[in-house]
């Protein structure tokens, strides 16, 4: 397959939100354990999402010929503190489904003690990542994790975590 990866910007909010909705939770096992099964991404996971774009932080895979998303790594600034906010987007949502994902990212990001561990205030995380169906085993997801790092050192990040359970 041909494409091109590059940043998402404010343009791509719509097409990157419809190809997550279309491709991630179809595929991600923490997602597919939680029977979550939703094809919208009203309310939080989309405000999330929108944030990591407006931050440059999103990269999207376009294919040549048709323009069209292929592939996305939602990446995120992730703070020792972020484990809270996790929390406070499960309030916000009516999808029972949908909370216990946000509780199992909280429980994550406030067991892991990886920013102490590291002693480091902020991260570069690869929080979600997605691959068209037809274009899985083509190495985009692995090209995607590679380009997402890239852009993390670009970025000055000293540490990546890939939090992701579909790499």
């Amino acid at each position: 397959i041909n494409y091109h990866i590059s940043t998402a910007k404010e343009k791509d909010v719509v097409s990157t939100l419809n190809f997550i909705e279309e491709n991630y939770f179809r595929d991600e096992p923490l997602s597919k354990n939680l029977n979550i099964t939703q094809k919208s991404l009203k309310g939080p996971l989309e405000v999330f999402i929108v944030d990591s774009i407006k931050q440059g932080m999103t990269l999207i895979a376009k294919g040549n010929s048709s323009n069209e998303i292929i592939g996305a790594s939602v990446n995120i600034r992730s703070c020792s503190f972020d484990g809270s906010r996790y929390g406070d987007f499960a309030k916000c949502t009516t999808s029972m489904n949908t909370k216990k994902l946000f509780h199992v990212w909280a429980l994550l990001a406030k067991e892991s003690r990886s920013h102490e561990l590291l002693h480091q205030m902020c991260m570069f995380e690869i929080k979600m990542l997605a691959v068209k169906k037809e274009c899985q085993g083509q190495k985009l997801g692995t090209e995607l994790v590679q380009k997402s790092l890239k852009l993390a050192r670009d970025l000055n990040f000293m540490y990546g975590l890939i939090t992701c359970t579909n790499v």
